[in-house]
């Protein structure tokens, strides 16, 4: 099999095209793997009332446990998610969500800014206006990931 990717600005987004004499098991399975990978990268399955919503990954907030339930935050609501939190950090992309607490991981590209004035922690910001803490146990790992 041959492969070859171009890269090309005129590109929006990815374009795959498969030439082949015939139609084999073989491009079958790779069509069904790229459209489970394309349905299981962007998005997040969430419940709110009883609709079901698909929530890119690029609008969470954060995404934390409370009252034994998972809850994710979007600048304009808040939902319900049937995994752990566990599971959902598996599958998240990992350079810009980073757990903050044993109970909440956010996202580094809804934060406004952040404040190490408090002894212990420090207080997170996000663009919508809400806010978090980071517990004493993540601080360092929040500084590695800032290089600071």
């Amino acid at each position: 099999m041959k492969v070859e990717i171009i890269i090309d600005e005129k590109y929006v987004e990815p374009e795959i095209k498969i030439y082949a004499s015939k139609l084999t098991e073989e491009i079958v399975e790779i069509q069904n793997n790229i459209s489970t990978i394309e349905k299981k990268s962007n998005y997040i399955k969430a419940y709110l009332d009883e609709n079901v919503y698909l929530i890119p990954f690029k609008d969470i907030e954060s995404i934390y446990s409370e009252d034994k339930k998972v809850f994710l935050n979007t600048e304009k609501e808040k939902y319900l998610l049937k995994q752990r939190l566990y599971e959902i950090e598996s599958i998240l992309p990992g350079n810009n969500f980073i757990r903050i607490s044993n109970s909440e991981i956010i996202n580094f590209k809804m934060v406004k800014n952040m404040n190490f004035k408090f002894s212990g922690t420090i207080l997170i910001n996000f663009i919508s206006g809400n806010y978090s803490y980071v517990s004493r146990r993540y601080i360092k790992k929040i500084k590695d990931y800032l290089d600071v």
